[in-house]
């Protein structure tokens, strides 16, 4: 019965150590490592320039309407690179100067400059401005605001673009389209890019949505190029907006400055581009946030001539975490040994049997029956399933008929980036004594000196 009972539990050890072994030989790859070593390559951040001028209404003594000077309006977003040869995906709301946020930036700037005391007319004197759509146009007559936008890559290893580098705008599908835009960087060595996939995605589906989140960008040194964020989460529902455009809600947190960015799947697959946020209110204070299409942005890319990269497969063979079959080979050696504590037990009740000639009986030296000295069961020393101490956190139309005012955009953000790049002139703006009262068009500054 001895024999039995020790032969069991070299069997049981045995057993648990294959089992540790094959968990080991096919645990699948950390996630986390995957997206930092296949998306942040691919990822740049965006620095936009807008330049237009304003035009303000006559006054009531007959002055008649004027341009104001040049009037500028700076925001950042996120972009990610969709082919090696230098296309770059983002969100189009990031590069279009002619939506009508966009509009009332540049009539916020313009009044912020004018007014004798912005801190207390601002709010009701843009109220007056944007109900009366004052125009908005570039230098050219008719013209959209001028967008000069530059790109930069976080610093890490292998880095290409490591200064603040002009791209062209070559496709803009616009917000109400479906919110895709595509940028060309010329003249630069191969860059990493990440595939597209087109596969719908599925409610609670993890992703994880990714970019340079402007608050964050604010509380770092501003001397250096911030590293992006990785927001993880879960699809909520797939939605289709009044103008029919598909797009997917995503409950990764999106804020100002991650538009554009990409949101993956498991693999590091783009299913999506950040693009807005619908702000909660008291009654229901969620905030909810969608992405893009990633079969809409599949076919936008393609069609720009866009040459897509093969997506990554999930790995063969997944098995559950090393913990979990270290847990399994625990409880395989913890059932052995109380299988062999019940036995030897059993042994010991059949009462005192006669010595074999030469040996003395006497108490078992080992350790009473049914006694373990390692963990409890259930107990592991190292870290609980699940949490995970090191890196960086994990994580289209509006659903009414309504475009998202500029504070529920995700991005652009409208505080200027870090190393700004020069694009002439700083902004003048004329001066005004005078206050536009609300509701009634207000006296323009007096003509700007040239």
């Amino acid at each position: 019965m001895k024999r039995t009972g020790c032969l069991a539990l070299v069997a049981g050890v045995v057993a648990a150590t294959a089992l540790m072994g094959q968990g080991a030989a096919h645990a699948a790859p950390d996630t986390h490592e995957v997206l930092t070593s296949r998306v942040k390559p691919a990822l740049v951040q965006l620095g936009i320039v807008m330049t237009g001028y304003v035009k303000y209404p006559p006054t009531t003594s007959g002055t008649p309407a004027r341009w104001s000077d040049k009037v500028e309006v700076d925001s950042t977003c996120t972009g990610f690179v969709v082919d090696p040869s230098g296309y770059i995906a983002t969100a189009a709301h990031c590069v279009d100067s002619t939506s009508e946020e966009v509009k009332s930036l540049f009539r916020q700037q313009f009044l912020t400059g004018a007014l004798e005391d912005p801190a207390a007319d601002l709010a009701a004197n843009l109220q007056v401005a944007n109900a009366n759509q004052w125009p908005v146009e570039g230098k050219e007559t008719g013209a959209a605001p001028d967008v000069h936008v530059e790109v930069i890559q976080a610093p890490q290893d292998g880095r290409v673009i490591d200064s603040w580098t002009t791209v062209q705008v070559v496709a803009n599908q616009k917000f109400s389209g479906g919110d895709n835009a595509l940028l060309k960087l010329n003249g630069m060595p191969t860059l990493k890019a990440l595939p597209v996939s087109s596969t719908a995605l599925e409610e609670g589906q993890d992703v994880t949505s990714v970019g340079f989140p402007a608050n964050v960008g604010a509380t770092t040194d501003q001397s250096r190029i911030q590293q992006p964020s990785f927001k993880s989460g879960t699809v909520s529902s797939n939605q289709v907006t009044p103008d029919g455009v598909a797009g997917t809600e995503v409950n990764a947190d999106l804020s100002p400055g991650m538009s554009g960015g990409p949101t993956v799947d498991e693999q590091g697959n783009v299913v999506g581009v950040n693009s807005y946020t619908l702000t909660g209110n008291d009654q229901a204070p969620q905030n909810f946030n969608f992405i893009t299409s990633g079969e809409a942005l599949a076919t936008f890319l393609t069609q720009s001539g866009v040459d897509l990269q093969p997506v990554w497969a999930a790995p063969e063979g997944n098995s559950p975490p090393v913990w979990v079959w270290i847990a399994i080979a625990a409880g395989a050696v913890l059932i052995v040994l109380v299988v062999g504590g019940i036995l030897l037990s059993r042994r010991g009740k059949k009462g005192p049997q006669p010595a074999p000639q030469g040996y003395a009986p006497g108490p078992y030296p080992g350790p009473a029956p049914g006694s373990y000295p390692g963990p409890a069961p259930g107990q592991y020393p190292g870290a609980a399933p699940g949490q995970y101490a090191g890196g960086p956190a994990q994580g289209s139309g509006p659903a009414t008929a309504q475009y998202p005012t500029p504070t529920q955009y995700p991005g652009p953000a409208p505080a200027p980036y870090p190393q700004q790049p020069t694009t002439g002139p700083a902004t003048t703006m004329p001066p005004n004594p005078q206050q536009f009262p609300p509701g009634q068009p207000s006296p323009p500054p007096p003509p700007p000196t040239t």
